[in-house]
């Protein structure tokens, strides 16, 4: 957002995608934390996905039960993440106690 001089929320992602398919995780840590939390989230529901089509078991309807009663935490944990990396991220890219620009 570079007309209120900070990052977006979402910035540093594709590169810590980038960084963690070229096997260089803590690169990708320290660009974008939790970049590397949903590059993992992203491999296990393509895993997950892969074997359903192969050897069709149902583990979508198993994980979905498992979710059923935890949607709150699931999305708290997301949102907790995401703004925690935010403020990473606005921290070490720079002079944001000089806001507004």
């Amino acid at each position: 957002m570079s007309w209120l001089n900070f990052p977006c929320p979402m910035c540093g992602m594709t590169t810590t995608f980038s960084l963690m398919a070229h096997f260089r995780p803590v690169d990708a840590f320290l660009n974008q934390p939790f970049g590397v939390v949903l590059f993992i989230a992203t491999v296990i529901v393509f895993a997950i996905a892969a074997q359903e089509i192969a050897f069709p078991q149902k583990r979508w309807q198993r994980l979905w039960r498992w979710v059923l009663g935890r949607e709150m935490y699931v999305v708290a944990g997301i949102l907790v993440g995401m703004l925690a990396a935010w403020v990473y991220k606005v921290a070490i890219m720079g002079d944001f106690l000089s806001w507004p620009a």
